[in-house]
């Protein structure tokens, strides 16, 4: 695992166990500075998250990420 790859899940556990729409927008707009590689931990936090603000914002982080193409 690359030290990306341990960030991204890092942050990723951070934003799963943070119950705050908060807490998880900005492990979101952490997690997107690595782009495309952080876009399946977007996805487990949008899946994970009870709170429609929070799966609102990490859709669209992953609609801007890809846009980057």
């Amino acid at each position: 695992m690359s030290s990306d790859e341990e960030q991204i899940d890092g942050l990723k556990r951070v934003a799963m166990r943070s119950v705050t729409p908060d807490a998880r927008k900005k492990a979101i707009d952490t997690l997107a500075v690595y782009g495309k590689k952080a876009v399946p931990a977007i996805t487990d936090i949008i899946k994970d998250s009870l709170s429609t603000e929070v799966r609102e914002y990490g859709l669209d982080t992953i609609k801007k990420i890809k846009g980057k193409q």
